[in-house]
């Protein structure tokens, strides 16, 4: 890549902004395999790029505990993200990130984040990463694709807050769409698209969309008891502020969140996470 070398030259760089902006992009990269050991789930195979990395700061009893960290304090337009992570046959692994994804505002190509996760034979694998905060003017797409074994638990959670309500921004224009396909031994069990296109704030504010609330999260919970624990989790989350839904079928539990803001949505998945796993959640929840 050549960049212009006297002020002679910027005419070059002006005339062409989201060429320039595009060369440099970030393309980000975890691949992990985990699997069981005498000792506790162990890492079989990680590779990192584009300034993600995986850091492991505890274990507690066989589990594996993980913490992705985008060293880029964020993403933008046009930059790439693609997470797989398998759980092998008796591995016990919950990923989460070190702080919340934020995706900045783009000047014309997407953000496209790609989340695989594979849960074999009697694994236990949770994707629980920190909320995604969505500035005014992103434009992200999203896909998570996961496949688990019929004995296995899979567990994800992903919160999406948007605007930075902390500052009192609203949200203006951009995109966000976001697709979800579970298989369960390779047949589709769960499938969801979200698209939000325009004038995000004024579709939030809609009755049926979100009621104005500025925070969305959804969890899906498959595991041989999910449709056993669908009460304690409702009566759990009676006493968290926003609406909630809970539904279970077919060996699966799916909760969906509306809220006021970060620590609302937070909140309300934490509290759901300690039922779901009768344990805390991620440590880098409470930091």
């Amino acid at each position: 890549m050549s960049v212009a070398a006297c002020p002679s030259e910027g005419s070059v760089l002006l005339a062409s902004p989201l060429g320039t902006l595009a060369s440099i992009r970030a393309n980000g990269r975890i691949l992990m395999q985990c699997v069981r050991t005498d000792a506790g789930t162990r890492i079989a195979d990680l590779a990192e790029a584009g300034g993600y990395r995986v850091k492991f700061p505890a274990t507690v009893g066989d589990a594996l505990g993980a913490v992705i960290l985008n060293t880029g304090g964020g993403v933008a337009g046009g930059d790439e993200v693609a997470i797989d992570i398998t759980a092998e046959a008796g591995a016990d692994v919950t990923v989460s990130t070190a702080t919340a994804e934020r995706v900045y505002r783009s000047l014309e190509q997407p953000t496209g984040i790609n989340v695989r996760l594979t849960a074999a034979s009697g694994a236990v694998l949770g994707w629980l990463p920190q909320p995604t905060i969505f500035f005014s003017g992103a434009r992200l797409v999203r896909q998570i694709d996961a496949d688990v074994s019929t004995n296995a638990r899979l567990l994800i959670a992903e919160a999406t807050v948007f605007g930075r309500t902390a500052s009192g921004e609203r949200m203006g224009p951009g995109l966000f769409r976001d697709d979800w396909r579970i298989r369960r031994d390779g047949r589709l069990l769960f499938a969801e698209a979200t698209r939000l296109d325009g004038e995000i704030g004024a579709i939030l504010a809609r009755p049926a969309v979100a009621r104005s609330a500025n925070a969305t999260a959804m969890l899906v919970y498959v595991a041989p008891d999910a449709e056993d624990v669908r009460d304690a989790l409702r009566a759990a989350l009676a006493g968290c502020a926003g609406l909630h839904g809970v539904s279970t079928w077919r060996g699966m539990l799916v909760l969906r969140s509306l809220a006021d803001g970060l620590e609302q949505i937070q909140s309300t998945l934490q509290r759901a996470v300690e039922v779901l796993t009768r344990s805390p959640a991620p440590h880098v929840w409470y930091c």
